[in-house]
């Protein structure tokens, strides 16, 4: 079974996640998070059962058959593609601007190498 590899934004993400969950249901946070992991095992399984998402790529510098989504609940997990595994971006909340957010962190690990 490959093993999801997890970009530190995607981690930070699950933690704000689990935190926010957590001030009112700390049970219900680790029930969101168990069936998010174990969604992403999913994927991570089958990578291209996944939604794939050309335009976000495209205007990221990706290859555009390798990033892709899926929706859990409110938040959609990105990632990309590998030969034996995903490699995961981020959860974002559908509320949120998706661009925006993936712009900055990509001009950041830019900005970092």
């Amino acid at each position: 079974m490959p093993t999801p590899h997890f970009d530190p934004d995607a981690r930070a993400d699950l933690e704000e996640l689990w935190s926010y969950i957590a001030k009112d249901n700390p049970d219900a946070a680790d029930t969101y998070l168990d069936e998010i992991y174990q969604k992403t095992q999913q994927h991570a399984d089958h990578p291209y059962m996944g939604k794939s998402e050309p335009t976000l790529a495209k205007r990221l510098g990706i290859a555009s058959d390798r990033l892709r989504s899926f929706l859990y609940r409110n938040h959609r997990c990105y990632y990309l593609t590998g030969t034996d595994t995903i490699w995961v971006l981020g959860y974002i909340h559908s509320r949120r601007n998706r661009d925006r957010l993936f712009r900055e962190r990509f001009r950041r690990l830019r900005d970092e190498q």
